[in-house]
């Protein structure tokens, strides 16, 4: 699955915590489920920042449709313009398309 962390998410959102300065937290796993990252990307497309764009674009290739199109609301709340991928493509297509798509908007993307 080529989701991220529920606690990335947070960090994006709120800051990370000062009692884990940063690290996930112990037990914390890779990947949480979809209806916590819906609920994670809904969080930052109501008070994320421009830094949330890249933890959100990382969903727009995800195995569940869904949390595509909530990644794509969310990245166009936050920057006010249209997501120029079709994420109705198969992933292997999409990934390529969003890393070039940030590339020229002059946003950083790491890891896959």
């Amino acid at each position: 699955m080529n989701a991220i962390c529920c606690y990335e998410l947070q960090v994006a959102s709120t800051g990370p915590n000062p009692t884990t300065r940063g690290q996930r937290p112990a037990g914390d796993a890779e990947h949480c489920r979809a209806r916590e990252q819906a609920t994670a990307i809904g969080v930052l497309a109501g008070r994320g920042t421009e830094e949330a764009i890249v933890p959100l674009a990382r969903h727009l290739w995800h195995e569940y449709p869904l949390l595509r199109l909530l990644a794509t609301r969310a990245i166009e709340r936050l920057t006010g313009a249209p997501v120029p991928v079709d994420v109705d493509a198969p992933a292997d297509e999409v990934r390529p398309a969003v890393r070039s798509w940030l590339s020229a908007a002059g946003i950083a993307f790491q890891r896959p």
